[in-house]
C-alpha cells in the first residue's frame, strides 16, 4: 500500500509541526491579550498636565508597546515591550 506510508509519515510529522505551531500561537495570543488590559490601565489611570485629569487616549499609549512574537523554530517566547 502505496498511501498507507505516506500516511503514517504524515502523522508522524504532526508531532514536530503541529504542535510548537499551536503552542507559539497561544502564547503570542496570550502576550496580545496582556498587552490590550495593560495599555487600557495606563491609559485611563496616567494623569496628564497640570489641571490632575486622569486619562490620555489609548492610541498614544498603543503605539509605544511592541510585541515580539514567540515563534515554532526559533524562541518560544514572546517579549512586550
Amino acid at each position: 500500500m502505496k498511501g498507507l506510508e505516506n500516511a503514517i509519515r504524515n502523522l508522524n510529522s504532526l508531532d514536530t509541526r503541529m504542535v510548537p505551531q499551536a503552542s507559539a500561537w497561544a502564547i503570542n495570543r496570550v502576550a496580545q491579550k496582556a498587552v490590550s488590559v495593560a495599555t487600557r490601565q495606563v491609559a485611563g489611570n496616567t494623569v496628564a498636565g497640570d489641571n490632575q485629569v486622569k486619562g490620555i487616549p489609548l492610541k498614544l499609549v498603543r503605539q509605544r508597546v511592541r510585541v515580539f512574537k514567540a515563534s515554532p523554530s526559533g524562541k518560544m517566547t514572546a517579549r512586550i515591550r
